[in-house]
């Protein structure tokens, strides 16, 4: 009777032992998928200001007639086409900071 007992406490153990690391292991990947995913954001806002200021720099070219107009329209044309592209962030007052891609 006190070795099916012991079985019997093995048992809910070793249950118990599974149960957790299935827990911990669907914790720590969703806690990687969110760093992933911050990491992700953060490198497309890094992009976006890089594209707004070689947009910045180019307009302050054309205007001090480093650049001709030829050569402004078509490289604003495709920093322009490249922030279109861009995924977008929802807007923070509704709540959502997933992103669209």
């Amino acid at each position: 009777m006190l070795a099916g007992l012991g079985r019997r406490i093995r048992f809910v153990e070793v249950t118990w032992l599974l149960i957790t690391f299935l827990v911990l292991k669907l914790s720590f990947a969703g806690i990687l998928k969110e760093c992933n995913r911050l990491i992700l954001e953060q490198q497309l806002r890094e992009r976006n200001m890089q594209l707004k200021a070689s947009l910045a720099r180019l307009e302050i070219d054309y205007h001090k007639g480093v650049i001709d107009m030829e050569t402004y329209a078509k490289r604003q044309s495709e920093i322009l086409q490249e922030l279109e592209s861009m995924p977008v962030q929802k807007d923070a007052a509704g709540g959502d900071t997933s992103l669209d891609l």
